[in-house]
């Protein structure tokens, strides 16, 4: 598996990415229009921004992909990594593709002098949940809090 940083100056790995967060969003009930996820997208990839997105590919053809933002905190101690998104398409599960990404964002993060991994999961999703157990994240009970404004 092949995993690469992605910017929006590589036009085809750039759509291989908006097509699979397209279909993460469909996935997790986020009906969001393609126009407002490459809207998003494109803000995400700014020279100036700490988003960064990775998508890995066997063969040339994308099986995953990882979004995620560089914070600060107190409680981290400086930087982390908030994981917005992490996917490997329906059909290549199963097979360790999605363990070798999250290894791949712990590794850039030991890299980059980052002590902290975070991110959230659905109550019932199982599966992701089991994926970062085995990687020693702590799944903690937690309330998550959204107000659009």
């Amino acid at each position: 598996m092949e995993i690469i940083k992605i910017d929006s100056s590589d036009t085809n790995d750039y759509s291989m990415l908006l097509d699979m967060l397209s279909q993460q969003m469909n996935d997790i009930g986020s009906h969001k229009s393609i126009s407002s996820i490459e809207s998003s997208l494109q803000n995400a990839l700014k020279p100036d921004s700490r988003a960064i997105c990775f998508l890995a590919k066997q063969d040339n053809v994308p099986i995953g992909m990882v979004f995620m933002n560089v914070c600060s905190g107190i409680e981290s101690g400086g930087d982390y990594v908030w994981i917005n998104e992490i996917r490997i398409l329906p059909d290549q599960r199963g097979k360790g593709y999605g363990k070798e990404l999250l290894n791949h964002v712990l590794e850039w993060s030991k890299m980059n002098d980052i002590q902290t991994v975070l991110g959230v999961t659905g109550i019932s999703n199982n599966a992701s949940q089991a994926l970062f157990e085995s990687e020693n994240f702590i799944i903690d009970d937690i309330k998550w809090m959204v107000r659009n404004l």
